[in-house]
Parts: structure tokens; sequence; C-alpha cells
């Protein structure tokens, strides 16, 4: 039951004097029928069928139905509908552990299995230019499609809002466009499905997309509003889309909006994948997510692309709430000539195929970009593999 009557309407008159008017179906809650009330909502006595004794007849009216209907006061027509409130005192009730346990919540499904479940919230960062757009639109088409990625399987598909706050729309074209036609070649999903995908793009609007950080919420509503009946929500990137005169990226509390946000759309049973950039690789090449780290706090994965050699990138998982992580893996981009697909590299398949042809680890080290304690820790696995497989 809710208290908030959108039927009603709040006019304003030539005296800026708000007036009600109401509609054939009007019905009121009185805000004491459950200020003491310690009930659940469902318990709650119905609804009354006349405004609350404490309104005065100054502010109720009889007006009819008819939109055009003039107010009871002046004659300007109406010029701003909204929306009239009665406060309700809001009432927590914590459930007994039988209680809890035996209510029926929706089950724990996945979007990408297993570390993009549905209500989840997830996040990929990486240096510019290491491929996080490349990793995002192959995820959203496979999401639609129900195809796979990068070695993860899509157990259904799902409807996508994609929000591109950066790329040209015809370099966004082209690289679509090649990732539908080679799922069609390679019979990856059901490419049928395509148009479970919707792009929203800064390039369709002269002043961009809105803003997600600021603190009166307008951007956020918009977004919300795009994305509709979709199930899962892709925002690429944070620094476009969160603009840094709003939000500052080292402090922990100008993401409180945002973060409210997020839990708001996790519990209308969204799914939101972001996009962020990290900071400049150390010395090792080693890269993490850039700014403040609140931005983790209520996600249920993290991921970094790590740089790799050209036109690949390590995916490395830095959190994972209920799921074990994997280790860090190569993927290659492949593209160009209509294709695009993104293909995970058996790295131990190419150390142990090195190895055969006497190259020392040092110099695998170096070929494969990568550090040789990696290189030494997957000879060892090699090593056991082999020792595993004669026994």
């Amino acid at each position: 039951m809710s208290t908030t009557r959108e039927h009603y309407t709040e006019s304003l008159v030539t005296d800026q004097t708000p007036v009600l008017t109401r509609s054939a179906s009007h019905r009121f809650a009185r805000e004491d029928d459950f200020e003491d009330d310690d009930r659940p909502p469902e318990d709650w006595p119905d609804e009354k069928d006349e405004p609350p004794e404490d309104m005065p007849d100054s502010e109720w009216d009889d007006a009819p139905d008819d939109e055009a209907a003039s107010p009871r006061r002046g004659t300007a027509p109406i010029l701003q509908p909204s929306i009239v409130h009665f406060p309700v005192k809001r009432i927590l009730r914590a459930r007994p552990l039988d209680e809890f346990l035996a209510r029926k919540y929706p089950p724990v499904e996945h979007v990408i299995a297993p570390w993009f479940p549905v209500r989840g919230l997830a996040m990929v960062a990486g240096w510019r230019g290491v491929g996080k757009t490349h990793f995002g639109l192959a995820a959203a088409y496979a999401i639609a499609t129900g195809g796979e990625f990068i070695g993860y399987a899509v157990p259904k598909p799902r409807r996508v809002v994609y929000v591109d706050g950066e790329m040209d729309p015809a370099d966004l074209q082209a690289r679509l466009a090649a990732i539908h036609h080679t799922a069609q070649r390679d019979g990856n999903g059901d490419p049928s499905l395509a148009s479970n995908l919707r792009i929203l793009t800064h390039a369709d609007y002269d002043l961009g997309l809105p803003n997600l950080a600021d603190e009166e919420g307008e951007g956020r509503r918009l977004i919300e509003r795009a994305v509709g009946d979709a199930d899962v929500l892709m925002l690429d990137n944070l620094s476009t889309l969160c603009q840094t005169g709003e939000l500052k990226e080292n402090d922990a509390e100008s993401w409180s909006h945002m973060q409210a946000w997020l839990l708001r759309l996790r519990r209308q049973g969204k799914s939101v994948l972001m996009f962020h950039h990290t900071g400049k690789p150390d010395k090792s090449g080693h890269t993490s997510q850039r700014g403040t780290s609140k931005r983790e706090d209520v996600l249920n994965t993290s991921i970094v692309l790590q740089p790799a050699e050209r036109g690949q990138f390590t995916v490395e998982f830095t959190k994972s709430r209920g799921f074990l992580a994997p280790e860090p893996f190569i993927v290659r981009i492949e593209s160009g000539e209509g294709v695009h697909r993104l293909v995970r590299v058996d790295r131990r398949a190419e150390i142990a195929d090195l190895l055969e042809q006497g190259i020392s680890q040092k110099e695998i080290a170096e070929r494969l970009h990568t550090s040789e304690a990696t290189v030494s820790r997957e000879v060892r696995k090699i090593k056991v593999s082999r020792r595993d497989s004669a026994a």
C-alpha cells in the first residue's frame, strides 16, 4: 500500500496558491492511522475515502475530473502537475531467523556465470586503451544473445542497455556490426536476439548524456527511465558519465549518491556492470582502479584488465563475492575486416610450447610480457601435470 496518490494533482494558480483536484477514485491514507502501528504493512487497515481531517477546506476542491476544469481559486490553467505526499512514519522490522529463512526471495541466478549475478553489481577497470570497451561490447552482445563470453557461460539471453559516454558513434557502429557478424559466423549464441541490446550514446544529444554524479539525481533518474524493462545496465565509463566537477575521484563521500542509486537498482532486480579507468601502470606494469576504493565496497565482482602484449590484456579478479576467483588469464582481441571476437588464451600451453623449444624462463617472460615468477609458477604446474599423467 502506498501513501503517495498519483491521481491527485497540484495546480499553480495566479496567486501561487496550491489547489488539489480530486479524481473519480479518490482515496487518502491518514498519517495517524499508522504512526504508532508496529504491524507489518500488509496488516495495516484499509485506506480512507476522504481527505485527512487536518486538511483545511481551502485546500480541498470538489472540482470535476475534466483536466480543463478551472481551479476553485483563480482562472489560470494547470501549469505543473505533481504528486501530493502524505508522509507516513517509516517502520523497520527485524525478522526472527525461522521467519527469515522461510521467506521467499528471488533465487540466485547469473547473467554471466559465475562472476556476474542477477541483481549483481560489478566493475571492470583498465588503463586507457587496454581494451575496456572491447570487453564491454562483447559482454553486452553475449548477454543479449545468450552466447559464450571469454570462456564463461551466459545461462539465458537478457535485455541490455549499454550507455556509452565517449566513443565516436561510427566506431561504435563498426565494432558492434563486426561483433554481430562474427557471432553469426561462429554460431555463438542466437544472433536473432541482438535487438535485446539497446545503445544509449552521448552522440545523439547536443549536450551529451546527463551527469550521474549530480546531487539532485536528475541524471540518474533520466538513465533509469531509459533502462525501462531492461535487465542489465552497462555504464561505459565512470570518467565521462560521472563528471569530476561533481564527483571527486579520491573523495569517498562523493560516491555516496552513486552507491545509493546502484543499491536501489539492485533492489529493483537490475544488474549493473560499470567501466572505469585505472591509474598509471607502476614499474612492473601493474595497475589498480583509479580513485576511492569505496566504489568496490558494495560490488559483487571487481575486475582489472592489466596491460599485456599488444592486442591482449590480462583479466585479474580483485574482488569475488560468492565464487572462487580464477588465476589471472590472458585475453586476445581479434579484430579487423568485419571480425571481432575475444579469445581466452591458454597461457600454460603457450609456456609449455616455448619450453619445448628450449627457450629459457626469463626469455619466455619477456616474450609473453609477464613476470618470471608467473612463468616459474606455470612451469611447476606443467611439471606436476606431466608427472601425474605419467603415473
